[in-house]
């Protein structure tokens, strides 16, 4: 079925989350190596337990630390500063002191910063623009020289030195710039900091296409680890997109809604990486963005008596659902980059 035949869409640009949907629908109607199944993915979104999803919309307990006031918000920005390294992930796994919770990066990432909160350190700004490799080596059990650890300070220093200088070292005070709009937290941290500006140059017609996935991850993790409230009541929540990253990209392929071009196909299989911001990692994202978006708008339209699906819903079900042997017994596209 030819990707032209998705469903019309208002946007307006001057949203971040709306230049998000449109700049990936423009992806997606253009793609030259990946081809979204409309009809399939109908079915698939017929398929979904939509009680399952709702309860799965959650800060899970067993690997995030869990407090209230600002230790919590301290925990969720410094969490999201570095909630990336996909791509690196199978190298991390070949380090003989690395133990990865539950096979996950990022639940490791969470497990170790929990602990370190729980032990007491503040995870402030302060920490993020000190933070050095060797701190980070210390404690993650990492070779400082590891290239992730290298990107994870330098995310750290750029966040905290950021929120020093113009927020008073707070990271409250940045929530409250904010006005309480997901929309306005993912464009300040987009416009002031390299390591969330998720954009990059679609190379067949030389125009933008942002994704802002971890951004956005930030807003949906501050909404749920404060279940909606005080430094988590943005109102706009349900306009957040998916969070596009390797993983949701490979469910749908793997659920025959994405089919891919044979040579990218085949350089997934082998384990080839994807340069960052190639036509390809391009496509892949935004196919998946789509995929989310065209699904909760296909419920929305076939699930009247219901109450709506939102993309922070269903990517959360689904990249837990994605965890599965099934979907990761067959290679996903690896790509090194700090945008997830």
């Amino acid at each position: 079925m030819s990707n032209h035949n998705l469903a019309s869409v208002s946007y307006n640009p001057s949203n971040p989350l709306e230049r998000v949907r449109l700049s990936t629908r423009r992806v997606v109607q253009q793609a030259q190596l990946v081809r979204l199944d409309l009809q399939k993915l109908r079915a698939l979104a017929d398929s979904y337990d939509l009680a399952a999803i709702r309860q799965n919309y959650q800060f899970e307990a067993d690997f995030h630390f869990l407090a209230q006031g600002e230790a919590q918000a301290n925990y969720v920005v410094t969490l999201d500063a570095l909630n990336f390294g996909s791509g690196l992930s199978p190298r991390w796994k070949e380090f003989e002191a690395a133990q990865l919770v539950q096979g996950s990066l990022y639940k490791t990432v969470a497990d170790t910063l929990r602990r370190e909160a729980e032990a007491g350190n503040p995870l402030d700004a302060r920490f993020a623009a000190e933070a050095t490799p060797s701190q980070l080596a210390t404690m993650f059990g990492i070779p400082a020289d590891f290239e992730l650890l290298q990107m994870f300070a330098a995310s750290l220093n750029e966040l905290g030195q950021w929120v020093i200088n113009q927020y008073s070292a707070s990271y409250v005070n940045l929530i409250e710039a904010t006005d309480f709009k997901a929309a306005g937290l993912v464009e300040l941290l987009g416009a002031n900091l390299k390591y969330f500006d998720d954009q990059a140059i679609y190379k067949p017609d030389g125009l933008p296409v942002y994704f802002y996935k971890r951004a956005q991850i930030l807003a949906n993790d501050l909404y749920l680890a404060f279940e909606g409230k005080s430094w988590g009541a943005f109102a706009d929540i349900e306009q957040l997109t998916m969070f596009a990253d390797n993983l949701l990209p490979h469910y749908f392929r793997m659920e025959g809604v994405l089919s891919y071009e044979p040579s990218l196909e085949q350089a997934i299989e082998a384990g080839e990486y994807l340069p960052a911001g190639s036509t390809a990692e391009v496509e892949l994202r935004a196919n998946a963005v789509q995929c989310v978006e065209i699904i909760c708008q296909y419920l929305r339209e076939n699930q009247p008596g219901q109450i709506p699906i939102f993309p922070a819903q269903l990517d959360s079900y689904l990249w837990n659902y994605s965890q599965s042997r099934r979907i990761k017994s067959r290679p996903r596209h690896r790509t090194i980059t700090y945008f997830y």
